[in-house]
């Protein structure tokens, strides 16, 4: 089951009707896991309505729901005219991740993309889907509303994919993909993480293994850091004219022997085909670097906690010369974190050293809550001025929650664009500037998963085998996904992105404007409890 919060409510229980909540149900099936991914999909239909995408992986199949200005229950079972069924002939898990990607097509619809985790002997694949008013069933991989299909590599399987905005500046939407089970070719050990982000209007057959117009984004040479568990844009941080990415790797190594923090790598667009490389440790200062010039910044999460970056989304800049804010969950240390990227004045930081000033973190009260597994970033939520970020957890033996807290105010950063694809220039911090601490990919797992691949899960931190994917997101995914004004999603006219070139509502969040919960959230069908604060210490 999915969830649909129109209008945002303050707290209360998703079956409370008084809270406007709306239920997508269904299929009537044993072990159905519906919901187990849920984005916003865009307007696929073109009816100035954004519409949503919920995913039943165990039966290889999504759905896609087209938004109504009625607020009324929907039934998977008798979707009728109010959506369309995307479905594999295989059993390759198809579902395990959907979003939507923007127009990928240029026909004014916007399309959705989802995961086959298993396809292609685990190596996964991603199917982008147009969009349309046609009810009739897309079977993968024959239909002719397919757009594109991205084929993963053997040892650096697909999980997870997002709407990219325009990295390499040529106007052109492109798309980010991570797989954090990923081996880089010549690396040793494991799990140590890979994206790759594929340019522009992506047609036919893309094969990651092989030559293909964009480029790759290797984990740490020491494995296990998980890179790719999570994608989203962050917009244009370095006001170069290139949007960036937040990656996720929540697997990243801690101080103490087999201790985990997690991190998150922050990556510049370019218009170069060069792989980037991550090594937080190195000596020139380079965390983050494509053929020795630097392409970005590497955030360790809190010193053993456990999963930092398990989830991220992004503001991006909300005018030209403004930092941008990330937005990242860790649901071992229970919380989420909002951060200004004027914080980002090293190659290399630690959240737990940012000033107050360009943080807001949100903390669960329980640690069964496992706050952090899906983050995103909403708008005007229960009325009230600007964005919030909102994050969810599953609560493993009680009900899962969501809370929604103030971002902190984004400010001016240093005006002079950075050269590409070698950004030497880091965001300055503004000290006349402050503000009040008050905007997919991570993705779940997918529980009885039987990989036999090594994943460099932190230790306690992975109650279920972890086979598969990543943010948003997976959710959302992002993953997943793009973050969206709080009245979006079914019941709510379809608003135009802000921030890059993606024609997604703002990207970077797997939760999607008014669903309530994501993936890690909703698939679990639990209560929604909206709480605002501030940082807590």
């Amino acid at each position: 089951m999915a969830y649909v919060i129109p209008n945002g409510a303050k707290q209360g229980q998703l079956d409370d009707p008084t809270t406007g909540v709306i239920r997508i149900e269904g299929p009537s099936e044993e072990n159905a896991l519906v919901g187990f991914s849920v984005n916003c999909a865009g307007d696929v239909n073109g009816d100035g309505i954004d519409d949503i995408i919920v995913t039943q992986f165990t039966k290889s199949r999504a759905y896609v729901v087209f938004g109504s200005r009625e607020s009324e229950h929907i039934q998977l079972d008798h979707l009728g005219d109010r959506g369309f069924i995307i479905a594999s002939k295989q059993n390759d898990r198809t579902g395990y991740f959907a979003t939507g990607v923007g127009d990928i097509d240029g026909d004014g619809k916007d399309d959705v993309a989802v995961i086959s985790l298993t396809r292609n002997s685990r190596a996964g694949a991603a199917t982008v889907v147009a969009g349309s008013d046609d009810i009739a069933t897309v079977e993968i991989p024959d239909s002719k509303r397919i757009i594109a299909t991205i084929d993963g590599a053997p040892e650096q399987g697909l999980s997870t994919i997002a709407p990219a905005g325009d990295v390499n500046g040529d106007g052109k939407p492109d798309l980010v993909l991570g797989g954090y089970v990923a081996k880089p070719a010549g690396y040793e050990g494991s799990a140590h993480g890979m994206a790759w982000v594929v340019f522009g209007h992506v047609r036919g057959e893309v094969k990651l293994g092989e030559d293909f117009e964009g480029f790759t984004v290797n984990g740490p040479e020491r494995g296990r850091d998980r890179l790719g568990i999570s994608v989203a844009s962050a917009g244009d941080l370095d006001n170069d004219g290139k949007d960036d990415l937040i990656i996720g790797a929540d697997g990243a190594p801690g101080a103490g022997p087999d201790k985990r923090n997690g991190a998150v790598a922050i990556v510049r667009g370019a218009d170069s085909k060069q792989t980037v490389t991550t090594d937080p440790a190195a000596t020139d200062g380079k965390s983050v670097a494509a053929d020795g010039k630097d392409r970005g910044w590497w955030i360790d999460g809190v010193e053993d906690a456990g999963s930092f970056g398990f989830a991220v989304s992004a503001l991006p800049p909300q005018k030209k010369g403004s930092s941008g804010t990330l937005v990242i969950g860790d649901y071992s240390a229970n919380r989420a974190w909002a951060l200004d990227t004027r914080a980002l004045n090293a190659p290399r930081i630690s959240v737990d050293d940012v000033s107050d000033d360009y943080i807001s973190v949100i903390k669960g009260e329980a640690k069964a809550e496992r706050l952090g597994r899906g983050v995103g970033v909403v708008e005007g939520m229960n009325g009230r001025n600007g964005h919030q970020f909102v994050a969810g957890g599953d609560g493993i033996g009680s009900i899962g929650t969501m809370r929604v807290a103030d971002l902190p105010a984004q400010g001016p950063t240093d005006d002079e664009p950075s050269e590409a694809p070698d950004p030497e220039e880091e965001p300055t911090e503004d000290s006349t500037q402050t503000s009040d601490p008050a905007e997919g990919t991570q993705q779940p797992e997918a529980p009885g998963d039987d990989a036999d691949t090594d994943t460099g899960a932190p230790e306690g931190s992975e109650p279920e085998d972890d086979t598969g994917s990543s943010g948003n997101s997976r959710e959302n995914g992002a993953g997943a996904g793009s973050s969206a004004d709080a009245g979006e999603g079914a019941g709510a006219e379809a608003q135009q992105q802000g921030g890059n070139n993606s024609p997604l509502p703002r990207t970077g969040a797997q939760f999607a404007g008014a669903l309530a919960a994501g993936a890690a959230l909703i698939a679990f069908g639990i209560t929604a409890i909206m709480l605002f604060r501030r940082r807590t210490k």
